[in-house]
């Protein structure tokens, strides 16, 4: 069997609860053996033969399955106990909305939604399985709920995470004492992230990580009954927070008036004016986002001197589904405009020199990068793309290799024409980039093969750019090898410098740690 973890079941020691393909190709589920492998099954299926996910309650019952046909054709399945029958209990044909499961109650009564609206971003929803309907909980102006919290001891929800510029807390139940005991953390840690990451089985005792744009990661040990918090571990104990750069969360309106917001992190000690910068568009593209925290990437480009911004165009998760949906068809068209205007946007502030921005992305970020200075050929000083995509005509084409990644791009596409999908591509636009290019690709990447890469590089020589290419031997979508990592990140250091000449002090090559 090929099975996916559901529960810990953390009260025995011997068994988990997994998912797998059963008898006719139909999920379900049993209690998988951890010393040994051996699956036990229940013999009960899921309450629809399509692929979907089950879900577990706090006593590690199976309550809800979740499956989607096609898209916006999502159906949740749930059970008022593991005997009961199946009843759909949230059909998306009905109302278009998306819901994703989040937690349930500590009384497995209230099963815990985010909700999609038809405007704006997403809401926490609570399903009552006895007065079978759906209640809003809390629902922010400006983004997505984010983690659900919930105590350690009793399943209690107490909070709900959002990423609203910086991330802050929502409490939903003020009675319960570990809203108390965050309160007090964060009073001892301003100005940082601080999240639950463990606990023992009481809750008595519970670690917290505390990090921040300039921190990656310091581990505590809250002992809830002493109320004292000892250190156990820092993320990157070798970087100093004081000389690390900070991040700030900005917004701007697009040409059409759409809201962007952006993250702008400048070089520590500079003035924040005239700043050489490279705008660095996320991967996904539609869901991920970019968020306030600690990334090491943007820490090194900050550190040699340059302002980093990164953008979350429409498409981007975490304000909406109306915002993400914006984004479909829009590759090359409004998403890319949403980082022309973010980088003119920068211009206009004083913080970037018109003359020294490059643009650099991975996956979808690569392709952005190498759109933006076929579209914008005056705007950009150089570009660069790690496993990115630039021939949209052979990635949706794409089944075999591409993981089975078809069907989710044609809908983002919605069986836009070849014609037109070449008209954004940058393999069939080469002509048009005139600035320095620099590529790089895994050889074994399946989800951005790397003949993506090699027909983008054969094209830009074709029409006269000495584009440079790297594949590293071994590697997928990112390298893994601390070597690789290395070697990449020095090759786009010289290529920046190269460029735009930044100025700054901190120089050389990166080194591993020892």
């Amino acid at each position: 069997y090929r099975a996916s973890l559901l529960d810990t079941m953390q009260d025995d020691d011997k068994l988990v609860l997994v998912q797998y393909r059963g008898d006719k190709g139909i999920e379900t589920y049993g209690y998988m053996n951890v010393y040994n492998g051996d699956i036990r099954p229940t013999h009960k299926r899921a309450p629809d033969a399509n692929y979907g996910t089950f879900y577990s309650d706090n006593n590690a019952d199976v309550r809800l399955y979740e499956t989607a046909k096609s898209y916006k054709d999502l159906k949740i399945y749930g059970r008022t106990d593991k005997d009961a029958s199946w009843e759909l209990i949230y059909d998306q044909k009905n109302t278009g909305q998306n819901i994703s499961f989040r937690a349930f109650s500590a009384d497995n009564r209230i099963v815990y939604f985010s909700k999609s609206e038809k405007e704006g971003p997403d809401g926490l929803y609570a399903y009552n399985f006895d007065s079978k309907d759906f209640k809003l909980v809390v629902r922010d102006k400006t983004v997505d709920p984010g983690r659900v919290m919930a105590s350690p001891d009793n399943d209690a929800v107490y909070a709900v995470r959002f990423n609203d510029g910086y991330p802050r807390y929502e409490v939903i139940d003020k009675a319960n004492p570990m809203v108390k005991d965050l309160a007090k953390l964060q009073n001892a840690f301003p100005d940082t992230d601080i999240i639950p990451v463990s606990s023992t089985k009481d809750g008595r005792k519970i670690v917290y990580v505390v990090r921040s744009d300039t921190q990656a990661g310091d581990y505590y040990l809250f002992d809830r009954d002493s109320q004292k918090a000892e250190h156990l571990v820092s993320a990157k104990a070798w970087l100093d927070p004081k000389q690390m750069a900070m991040m700030e969360p900005m917004k701007f309106k697009a040409r059409d008036g759409l809201e962007i917001e952006v993250f702008m992190t400048l070089p520590r000690g500079s003035n924040g004016k005239n700043l050489p910068m490279i705008v660095n568009p996320h991967g996904g593209p539609f869901g991920p986002f970019d968020q306030w925290g600690f990334d090491p990437e943007i820490q090194l480009l900050a550190n040699r001197g340059y302002a980093v911004m990164q953008v979350n165009f429409r498409g981007s998760g975490n304000y909406g589904q109306s915002f993400m949906e914006a984004g479909y068809e829009q590759w090359g068209k409004a998403m890319q405009d949403d980082l022309t205007d973010a980088t003119r946007w920068a211009i206009q502030q004083g913080i970037a020199d018109p003359n020294r921005i490059c643009m650099y992305g991975a996956s979808y970020g690569a392709y952005a990068s190498l759109m933006g200075a076929a579209k914008e050929p005056n705007l950009y000083r150089c570009v660069a793309g790690n496993v990115g995509t630039y021939d949209l005509t052979l990635q949706i084409s794409e089944t075999t290799r591409g993981g089975g990644r078809e069907n989710g791009l044609k809908t983002y596409f919605n069986d836009v024409a070849q014609d037109d999908l070449a008209s954004v591509s940058p393999v069939f636009l080469a002509g048009r980039i005139k600035v320095p290019v620099f590529l790089a690709a895994g050889e074994k990447d399946t989800t951005c093969p790397p003949e993506q890469s090699k027909y983008m590089q054969t094209a830009l020589k074709t029409a006269g750019n000495n584009a440079e290419l790297v594949i590293y031997p071994g590697e997928g979508h990112g390298n893994r090898k601390v070597e690789n990592q290395i070697d990449l990140a020095n090759r786009i250091l010289a290529f920046f410098d190269k460029s735009m000449n930044p100025g700054k002090a901190t120089t050389g090559e990166l080194q591993p740690v020892k």
